[in-house]
């Protein structure tokens, strides 16, 4: 048997309809899960060396099995404004819960501002996102 991760095709064909200059697009995704890291792979053919991966610890990204730009949450916080996109993979905001996995005072207006979870619609991520002008997806 060969198993397959669609979570990292499905994700980028939606996001290159919101964002058709994807391969121009410096990308940070937070979090280093199973969907990040399906998310991740799609994304490195189109964009990479601009992928940059943030999560709590660095360890995580020891079974990763491709060359990645990662980074801590502080980092990611302190140069978000150097991202065209950002997408939270983290369960932060999962079934209402209010948690925002970084702070987002350094965002740009500019940047586009993705969260995969779905239940809520809208997380508090992309909520506070919106209030601060950004487009959400």
């Amino acid at each position: 048997w060969i198993g397959y991760n669609t979570d990292g095709i499905g994700y980028v064909m939606g996001l290159k309809q919101v964002y058709p200059d994807l391969e121009n697009a410096y990308v940070l995704i937070l979090g280093a899960g199973g969907a990040s890291k399906g998310i991740a792979n799609e994304l490195s053919k189109i964009v990479q060396p601009k992928l940059t991966i943030a999560n709590r610890t660095m360890r995580r990204f020891e079974t990763w099995d491709m060359d990645i730009n990662a980074i801590s949450l502080e980092q990611a916080e302190q140069y978000l404004d150097e991202f065209d996109i950002i997408i939270n993979t983290t369960s932060a905001g999962l079934n209402n819960n209010e948690d925002i996995v970084i702070s987002l005072d350094n965002l740009s207006s500019s940047t586009l501002v993705s969260d995969i979870i779905y239940i809520p619609y809208k997380t508090k991520f992309l909520k506070e996102a919106e209030l601060k002008g950004n487009t959400v997806y």
